[in-house]
């Protein structure tokens, strides 16, 4: 009787992770529309385009340095946890590789196209960020192959909540587009 009740309030990991996925999603889509209005009010129309237009072409381009990677580490994590550093030494190795790739097709959009030299700068850091960025979803890919979607959502919001900090430092500062990519990249660190 009384482990019949004590199994009726248990939670099942399933609804856990589920849980922390989507706490850690709504707060940081809190945070993402904070920093939002404040930057977008403050870099105005020239500087939140030069920004966007880095983003845009690193986050575009750092498609290519998943190709199928990161849903084979979770499979793979999840059948085999013994696995697990030799996935995760092949994994960072390969991602650094294609990511060395897409940092070459990025330099060569840049040269073409005759951007100016400070979104250029922004887009080298956002560069940085995405390799950070790659390297971070290896270990994400093993955790939710772990069934452990807990760090993955602190990390969520922990990036969200440094990333607006530090924007309003630089806000404050009254710092460059550049440097509001530079925090980025440091957040993602």
């Amino acid at each position: 009787m009384i482990g019949g009740l004590l199994r009726k309030f248990t939670i099942s990991p399933l609804r856990r992770n589920a849980s922390w996925l989507m706490a850690a999603q709504a707060v940081s889509l809190m945070i993402q529309l904070a920093w939002a209005k404040i930057v977008a009010s403050r870099l105005g129309p020239e500087g939140l385009g030069t920004y966007s237009y880095g983003l845009a072409i690193t986050q575009t381009l750092g498609i290519l340095t998943d190709f199928g990677l990161n849903t084979f580490l979770v499979r793979e994590a999840a059948r085999s946890r013994d696995r697990e550093q030799w996935l995760l030494s092949n994994a960072m190795m390969l991602k650094i590789m294609a990511t060395a790739l897409v940092w070459a097709a990025t330099g060569i959009i840049m040269g073409t196209t005759g951007a100016g030299q400070s979104t250029v700068t922004t887009v080298a850091f956002f560069c940085l960020a995405n390799l950070c960025q790659t390297l971070a979803v290896v270990y994400v890919s093993l955790f939710r192959g772990e069934e452990n979607m807990g760090y993955e959502a602190v990390s969520v919001v922990a990036f969200n909540l440094v990333n607006l900090a530090l924007c309003l430092f630089a806000l404050s500062a009254g710092l460059p587009v550049p440097a509001f990519a530079a925090m980025y990249a440091v957040s993602s660190a």
